[in-house]
């Protein structure tokens, strides 16, 4: 296992039983370049944004999601999943405008990554320390994409 991986999980102690083939997963994604600043075992799913629309999350939709493993890197974000048939799906750093948390009505904690067309959701866990990381990890994607434009 990369070892950025290792010390996030143990830094924040994230968990791992049942979910190696997540983590293995995820790693098959990443190239040697970036970095992994955050990551996390869950359901989740890109969806495109409806400009007809106000974009309402619908907490505990499960349509476009599948279970599988959060990744936030230098270079960009994204989900993948070895269940059921493989799925990827990512947004670059450059890509990226926004992001929120809230917390769902099952306790688990739901964020959300804008870019101006998409957006990545992804269900954690209830704890604040999983939510704190990931925000931070966003925050330093978006500060590091506005700065390299000056």
């Amino acid at each position: 296992m990369r070892k950025d991986i290792e010390d996030l999980i143990e830094n924040l102690k994230l968990p791992t039983l049942g979910f190696e083939s997540n983590y293995k997963c995820a790693e098959e994604y990443l190239t040697p370049d970036e970095k992994v600043l955050f990551i996390y075992p869950g359901s989740g799913g890109i969806s495109e944004i409806k400009r007809d629309e106000n974009f309402v999350p619908i907490q505990l939709n499960l349509e476009n999601k599948k279970q599988g493993i959060f990744v936030i890197t230098t270079n960009r974000i994204f989900h993948a999943s070895s269940i059921l048939g493989e799925g990827f799906e990512q947004i670059d750093k450059e890509e990226i405008v926004t992001y929120r948390a809230f917390k769902s009505q099952l306790a688990a904690r739901i964020m959300e990554i804008f870019s101006n067309t998409r957006v990545l959701e992804v269900e954690l866990s209830y704890k604040k320390q999983f939510v704190k990381a990931a925000g931070k990890a966003v925050m330093f994607l978006i500060d590091s994409e506005s700065s390299s434009e000056i």
